[in-house]
């Protein structure tokens, strides 16, 4: 399977978990010492935490993500960065967001971690095709 397929899968995954809330599934994606840097200024340790940051969110969002761009480090191309946008949507609000990720291939199979997530400026918004959503409307989503 090629990196870009690897990092597309698990994108699903993620995105099917998000959109239902099922956070414990989502959680299960990070390795059990994943480190999660998300729209709050804590960093997240492990998948208990990560587990701890997606619980405050309510079901009923969704996500889009785009093509990642993808990079295999290691000996055996056991490690990946992937670095893509997504847009998270929720009560007709939409975020556009900078992410990556690096996965880590062990006896588990396939896993985040490390997340990282900034959410686009307004230029960088216009050039999605969305428009930025109001200062009193950009509750943290992810």
């Amino acid at each position: 399977m090629s990196h870009v397929k690897l990092v597309e899968d698990i994108q699903a995954r993620w995105a099917s978990a998000y959109g239902a809330g099922d956070w414990r599934a989502l959680a299960s994606l990070y390795t059990p010492n994943a480190q999660l840097v998300g729209a709050k200024p804590e960093l997240f340790e492990g998948r208990a935490e990560v587990l701890a940051y997606f619980e405050v969110l309510k079901p009923g969002g969704r996500v889009a993500f785009d093509i990642p761009r993808v990079f295999a480090l290691g000996a055996r191309g056991d490690v990946v960065i992937a670095a893509f946008r997504v847009n998270f949507m929720r009560d007709g609000v939409n975020r556009p967001t900078r992410m990556t990720w690096t996965l880590e291939c062990d006896n588990d199979g396939w896993l985040i971690a490390s997340h990282h997530a900034h959410r686009c400026p307004a230029e960088l918004q216009t050039t999605m095709g969305v428009s930025a959503p109001s200062s009193e409307r950009m509750a943290p989503e992810i």
